[in-house]
């Protein structure tokens, strides 16, 4: 089989020279355009087989020295091997197999920086029985002892745990975070309450901040507990700007593609507009925006955000934030707020609700930006958007997630263009 393609998966894709199934399409992970490869273990569906396991015979031209020891085993990352100099086209051909609907066909311009170090947050897995990190419970590679995605101060604290963890029963997942100026935080999820003294004496050296948690427990302030340190505030950053942050506030991973994407939309934003920010987390984007306009108000439904975003705040006079769920509690923004002439949705995953597009259609804002993980949700978003009036001036979309099939994507929309 050659491989022709690259899918929305990041996967290889060809079609099968013989046998039973010949010219059915097959799709093979860890390959790139250009490979031919010898199919062994194919699972086949209604109109695909996908490719569990293959030999490659012939190597693309495509393919370059992997910059990862795990590459082709771990599943953390699809596209380890690339040529750097052919990167971008790559990872823009996976995007446009990705985009099937509104933003289908509009050569998009896709913004890349690097491939290795940028990571500023990870999660392993221990695996008891090997007695060594694993990228998750249900991937069968373990044995994890190095990732060059991550920022240089994670990577040192995961090449010395498999050592400093080994005989410690009951280690289930593992958190690294790292805040600027080298800062780090290490999280110890257990399955079992461990003896404190004893992982103290093992990973005091690793980090300056450690906590452990019971597993399968949710992640908030009052869950988990101090080994180390945790006194005092912790602080990421926009653009330089310090912003308040607790362990479980979400925070790009990325944070130069972060820069690039509120650089982005400080040139989007005219001046002096009123913005609402209805997903605004720890109120990330409206720091960055806040010298800009006029006024911002950020919606946020965890308390711990909005603590955070709060105390960012008590020196800034035109950024206000509320605690609501918008899935529940729309009609309690505050009737004091400003009518906003922009409105940010950065919602998670799923993407918002068919409750918040009727609320969002009666506002009648004149712009919206929409920032998306996820292509697939963001397009079934932006259907009724743009069939209600608005048009799409603009959209970019950002390489968050280096090495996946995974993109952060920013769109504008406006009435009465």
């Amino acid at each position: 089989m050659r491989i022709n393609d690259l899918n929305g998966f990041a996967q290889g894709v060809g079609r099968f020279e013989e046998g039973e199934h010949q010219g059915m399409v097959g799709f093979v992970p860890h390959t790139l355009p250009g490979d031919i490869i010898e199919p062994k273990t194919i699972e086949f569906q209604k109109r695909i087989g996908l490719v569990k396991t293959r030999t490659i015979l012939t190597k693309s031209q495509l393919r370059g020295e992997t910059h990862c020891n795990h590459a082709g085993v771990c599943p953390g990352c699809s596209l380890h091997s690339m040529q750097t100099k052919d990167y971008k086209s790559l990872k823009a051909m996976v995007l446009n197999s990705l985009l099937r609907g509104p933003l289908k066909n509009q050569n998009m311009p896709l913004i890349c920086l690097n491939q290795t170090g940028f990571r500023n947050k990870i999660i392993l897995h221990w695996n008891d029985s090997s007695q060594s990190l694993a990228y998750s419970d249900e991937s069968s590679y373990s044995d994890i002892t190095q990732c060059p995605i991550a920022e240089k101060p994670i990577q040192n604290i995961i090449s010395q745990l498999p050592k400093a963890l080994k005989e410690i029963s009951g280690v289930h997942k593992i958190y690294i975070k790292s805040l600027p100026g080298d800062q780090t935080i290490l999280g110890i999820i257990c399955k079992l309450k461990p003896v404190v003294e004893d992982l103290k004496s093992r990973l005091s050296h690793l980090s300056d901040s450690i906590f452990w948690q019971y597993d399968n427990t949710p992640f908030t302030i009052d869950r988990y507990q101090w080994i180390q340190g945790g006194e005092t505030p912790f602080y990421e950053e926009v653009l330089t700007r310090p912003l308040f942050w607790l362990p479980e506030s979400f925070f790009q991973t990325n944070r130069p593609i972060l820069n690039e994407i509120v650089k982005t939309l400080r040139q989007w934003i005219k001046p002096q507009t009123i913005v609402w920010d209805l997903f605004c987390g720890i109120g990330t984007l409206l720091f960055g925006i806040q010298e800009q306009i006029q006024s911002g108000y950020g919606v946020e439904f965890g308390p711990e955000a909005i603590e955070c975003a709060r105390n960012s705040a008590l020196q800034v006079k035109n950024l206000n934030f509320a605690c609501l769920d918008l899935t529940k509690e729309i009609h309690k923004i505050p009737k004091n707020w400003e009518k906003p002439g922009l409105i940010l949705l950065n919602p998670p995953r799923q993407g918002i609700s068919p409750k918040l597009i009727k609320r969002l259609l009666e506002m009648n804002c004149q712009e919206l930006i929409y920032m998306s993980c996820n292509p697939i949700t963001l397009e079934r978003d932006l259907k009724p958007l743009l069939q209600s009036g608005y048009s799409l001036k603009q959209s970019l979309a950002f390489d968050m997630f280096p090495n996946t099939a995974h993109f952060e994507i920013l769109t504008h929309l406006k009435k009465g263009l």
